[in-house]
């Protein structure tokens, strides 16, 4: 009845059925990750493809990979980026600032 109208319409994909659609299993939208904390786990994929290929591939344009834990980069953050001594960091975790 919307079209007829003049209204837009579309299908409505509830969040926990995404995944049985057949269209979502063809276009491998979902991925499987490797949690520490929660083990293996289903991701969203990217909303588009860049070229053909498996996921994660080389060809798929893509890497599916987990969210960070916290503080898991402070190493690299603190050291590489902002070029604190390991000592400058050891200071900043005693102090409970990291």
């Amino acid at each position: 009845m919307a079209p007829a109208v003049g209204g837009a319409t579309s299908a409505l994909c509830l969040p926990w059925r995404r995944r049985c659609t057949p269209q979502m299993r063809a276009r491998r939208y979902f991925q499987e990750v490797d949690h520490p904390v929660v083990g293996r786990w289903t991701y969203p994929g990217p909303p588009f493809r860049l070229t053909d290929g498996s996921p994660g591939g080389d060809g798929w344009g893509w890497r599916a990979g987990r969210a960070p834990l916290l503080g898991e980069h402070n190493e690299e953050v603190f050291g590489e980026l902002l070029g604190f001594e390991r000592s400058d960091l050891v200071r900043l975790r005693a102090a409970g600032v990291v």
